[in-house]
């Protein structure tokens, strides 16, 4: 009933409908999308651009995971790949696709394509969503199109956004906390009820797709709920809301395989992965990338790459001169309207202090300088070895300061409401022409097509792919893992190799060992093929197994091959013992 009367006032006023602000959001963020980054992500079976490594391996690790998941038997839980890491798998949720699109497209791949990537539509989808949430947004703020337009050119255009596009596309989720935001502010103006299942939703979205993004959900939420803890049954909704927000949640994730992974919580990296104090001002990001025209590269230490949280010329510039005029406009009632927003808003206050706080971690950097430190009890590497990359918990803090700076606009503005609308503008503008090197970057990236072909696809990978089920590395190697693992996956091969940067494969070195005595002991499995990397190995076993193995050897691999019943291997193969 509330959300009714909400809409009738607003179409009576004129205001756009709520149809009307995803409908324009969503334009928004597509429309920037294909003018950033072209077509060519969307062209399913390309997927060279990925294999030859968009700023970093990440995403061609991902993609490994997927290609193996696509091929990998289903299991249980729905999210464990069998068919890398083998014979204990990894979890898509932790190394792979994107966990709910990697399911979807599972249960569709009789359907799709030989080669099938789908990282472009994923992103597509991440922009349109991202315009959509900061539609929602700016309509709690004001009823002109042009300044909701504005608004969300300013959250489309975010560089943290676009500097994780393609990067890693888990992280590009960033409307849940705009749509946390969105009911945060709802709840405040007396519009909060329903609202559990659409912060479960959100909540669910974060640990099924990027755990990152769930305590800033969460910290939304409960600040949200602290504002009417007083009130009665403040308490009881307060619980109701943790209960659905943790047990759904974490059924999903445990579902996409979250808790499948050995890796123990308590790992070290908080405090390295962190974030420099001068990365807001910072126009520099991972491989190099400049993302503004008029602030300087600062240094960094440690490994703090991660750390990028450069809010742009626009908002930089907006947030002081907007915060001025407003006190110099409620200069006359100046004590009792900062006392009145921070008896109404502390709570959010201390989430958003807290999320920063938690980025910048215990070792507290100015560029190369530590500013101070201080000790964390060992009970704490629970939460900080499994957020250990603090400094992407401070997305809860930077787009609270977009939401700050657009508000402050509408409300100093007041009912001179195309005032408000041009300095939007204006703000969007200079936004964009001081980020516009990093999306040129991104641009001209995606405007040259890739063509990529592996070293590591000869006639030998071939034939093993046609004729054996797994290919097992018998020792540690020093392959590139991803691009290998691809190609694998492609031919159909499981295999024992682990390309996530995130999890070891639990027992891999005492299932290499195993299979090492039972190839000893004359135990030959012929659905797999063994690739050994000492030479002196390599001749031991080739020696010790003639008459069942097939010992290879290309520019690639010293391999074994089992001798399969009525198959002999092609004479252009480069068989080195064939006895």
């Amino acid at each position: 009933m509330e959300s009714f009367l909400a809409s009738q006032k607003r179409r009576l006023s004129g205001a756009p409908s709520k149809r009307e602000l995803l409908a324009l959001g969503a334009l928004i963020g597509i429309a920037f999308f294909l003018i950033v980054y072209g077509t060519a992500s969307l062209d399913v079976p390309y997927d060279s651009w990925i294999l030859s490594g968009h700023v970093e391996s990440d995403i061609a690790c991902d993609y490994a995971g997927w290609v193996h998941y696509r091929n990998a038997p289903w299991s249980w839980p729905l999210g464990v790949n069998k068919n890398i890491g083998y014979p204990y798998g990894n979890a898509i949720a932790v190394s792979g696709p994107v966990a709910p699109m990697g399911l979807l497209f599972k249960v569709l791949s009789p359907l799709l394509p030989e080669t099938f990537q789908f990282y472009g539509w994923w992103a597509l989808l991440c922009y349109a969503l991202q315009g959509m949430a900061a539609a929602l947004l700016a309509g709690l703020f004001t009823d002109r199109r042009v300044s909701v337009a504005a608004i969300c050119v300013l959250f489309v255009s975010s560089p943290v956004l676009a500097e994780r596009a393609f990067r890693h596309c888990s992280l590009m989720i960033h409307f849940v906390v705009l749509l946390a935001y969105y009911l945060y502010i709802r709840r405040s103006r007396g519009f909060g009820r329903g609202q559990w299942w659409k912060y479960t939703l959100l909540t669910s979205c974060a640990v099924t797709v990027f755990p990152y993004f769930y305590p800033i959900v969460l910290g939304i939420m409960t600040a949200s709920l602290l504002q009417t803890i007083r009130r009665p049954g403040g308490v009881r909704c307060l619980a109701g809301y943790w209960l659905a927000n943790t047990t759904i949640p974490l059924a999903c994730g445990w579902m996409v395989g979250l808790f499948y992974s050995k890796t123990p919580a308590a790992r070290d990296g908080y405090g390295i992965f962190s974030m420099n104090l001068n990365q807001v001002i910072n126009p520099q990001s991972y491989g190099d990338i400049l993302w503004s025209r008029v602030f300087q590269v600062r240094p960094l230490v440690l490994a703090q790459y991660d750390g990028f949280n450069y809010l742009g010329l626009g908002v930089l510039l907006a947030l002081p001169l907007l915060a001025l005029a407003f006190l110099i406009s409620v200069r006359k009632q100046l004590l009792p309207t900062l006392w009145g927003l921070a008896r109404r808003h502390i709570w959010l206050g201390l989430v958003v202090i807290g999320f920063a706080a938690y980025a910048v971690s215990n070792q507290v950097y100015w560029g190369g300088l530590l500013v101070f430190s201080y000790p964390l009890p060992s009970a704490a590497s629970v939460v900080t070895g499994l957020f250990r990359a603090s400094s992407r918990i401070f997305y809860g803090t930077y787009y609270f300061l977009f939401l700050v700076a657009a508000a402050l606009c509408c409300k100093v503005c007041g009912s001179r409401k195309r005032l408000a609308s041009a300095l939007l503008v204006l703000i969007a503008a200079v936004q964009l022409w001081d980020i516009s090197p990093g999306l040129m970057w991104k641009h001209d990236y995606f405007a040259e097509r890739i063509e990529y072909k592996s070293r590591y696809d000869t006639e030998l990978l071939q034939y093993v792919g046609e004729h054996y089920d797994r290919l097992i590395f018998l020792e540690i190697h020093d392959y590139n893992t991803q691009e290998l693992s691809v190609l694998l996956g492609k031919y159909g091969l499981a295999t024992n190799l682990n390309t996530s940067p995130l999890e070891d494969i639990y027992g891999s070195d005492e299932y290499v060992q195993e299979k090492l005595a039972e190839l000893r002991a004359g135990e030959i499995d012929t659905s797999e093929a063994y690739v050994i990397t000492q030479e002196a190995l390599f001749q031991e076993l080739s020696e010790l197994l003639e008459g069942k193995m097939v010992a290879v050897s290309d520019e690639n691999f010293n391999m074994l091959l089992p001798v399969l019943e009525g198959e002999t291997p092609p004479e252009s193969l480069p068989i080195v013992h064939d006895r």
